[in-house]
């Protein structure tokens, strides 16, 4: 019904193609047709009246050929399933009902393919690239971003003193840490207010991961809103809808529930990251090179390139100091958001001299602050 498909079949505008790598009890081939049918039409296993021919050409999936000895299986979803546009839907379709299955035993989704007829369905980015660079006027090189730290708890005055450490050091965009939500968020937006009337030229993300529409309606113009992944993808993409002056920031701390390659069921973040080009985001952690996080510098090289190809611009954080920002440049360019935390606040010479070792390292121009970075951190 389903498995007699040829590439010409399924080569138009109408299917998502999603790669699998799966493992079962029983053959590769069945398996793949349990997700076919199971994760479109209905049942793996039982056929009803209903499932009547215009039905299945319509809404079933299409296995394409292959050689199932690999264990690699790549099935066409119709985009007459997900018309509406919800992500959330989509990823409930290619991993979802599979999991419940006894016999499929390892489930991983390697890659995706969007046709331009999907693509079309979703938002915009508000700014892109260059759009945060104008917000920013800073213009090939990476934008510096400072993290702050504490990550919750201070008091505004003492909050308000940590920026505008930040923001003398050099900081082009400031960024509050994954873990908020609406703590004193009424306060937060009345500092940067405050702060914007005094330098215009930076963009602040607030986290918020109580996130809804009042967010969009009382943040400052030109600031932004962080986001982890936890708040649910649908929630980019239904915040891109209805901002029209506000950066979003996908946070990705947690992502390897869903992406760690050691788990029998994960997608990998190669497609999370195409998955977000779709959301509207402007700006995507997608790792770091040379830090401590378990990203393999080829994986974050192929990560970042999907970003920049869609607009989005990469954040590289967990572990950024002055001694990595010339070597990673080498390899993925300037297009990139050097974003820092603990490099900044830790310096010896405090907050304020760790951004200046960030802005100096960015820009070139080595200095005192520099040295003292490369002395504790050193160089790769």
């Amino acid at each position: 019904m389903l498995l007699n498909s040829t590439m010409e079949e399924i080569s138009d505008s109408k299917y998502i193609l999603v790669h699998y790598y799966l493992e079962s009890t029983v053959s590769v081939s069945d398996a793949a047709w349990n997700i076919a049918v199971g994760q479109s039409i209905g049942n793996p296993k039982v056929r009803n009246d209903n499932e009547n021919n215009d039905l299945i050409e319509k809404h079933g999936c299409k296995i394409v050929p292959h050689d199932f000895d690999t264990n690699a299986v790549t099935i066409a979803f119709p985009i007459e399933n997900f018309k509406y546009d919800s992500i959330t839907q989509l990823l409930v379709a290619i991993m979802g009902g599979q999991l419940d299955i006894a016999s499929i035993t390892k489930c991983q989704i390697k890659n995706i393919s969007f046709p331009h007829s999907y693509k079309a369905l979703f938002p915009k980015s508000c700014y892109g690239i260059e759009g945060l660079r104008r917000l920013v006027g800073r213009y090939n090189k990476p934008l510096l971003g400072g993290i702050i730290k504490p990550k919750i708890g201070m008091d505004i005055a003492t909050l308000r003193g940590v920026v505008e450490d930040m923001l003398e050091g050099g900081c082009d965009i400031i960024k509050e840490d994954e873990i908020l939500g609406s703590y004193k968020l009424d306060e937060r937006i009345q500092m940067v207010e405050k702060l914007c009337e005094q330098k215009p030229d930076f963009v602040y993300l607030f986290c918020n991961n109580n996130i809804d529409d009042y967010i969009v309606d009382v943040l400052p113009p030109e600031s932004g809103i962080h986001i982890n992944f936890w708040a649910g993808f649908n929630t980019y993409q239904h915040i891109s809808k209805v901002n029209v002056n506000h950066v979003l920031f996908f946070q990705r701390s947690g992502i390897q529930i869903l992406t760690n390659s050691n788990h029998d069921y994960h997608i990998d973040f190669y497609v999370i990251c195409k998955i977000a080009a779709l959301l509207g985001v402007d700006i995507m952690h997608v790792g770091m090179i040379g830090g401590y996080s378990p990203d393999k510098p080829f994986n974050v090289l192929e990560n970042v390139a999907v970003l920049q190809a869609n607009d989005i611009l990469p954040s590289l954080s967990c572990g950024m100091h002055p001694g990595l920002v010339e070597g990673i440049v080498r390899q993925v360019g300037t297009d990139f958001l050097a974003n820092v935390g603990g490099a900044i606040h830790g310096h010896p010479g405090g907050t304020l001299a760790g951004a200046k070792a960030m802005r100096q390292a960015i820009d070139g121009t080595g200095g005192k602050e520099f040295d003292e970075a490369i002395n504790l951190w050193g160089t790769k």
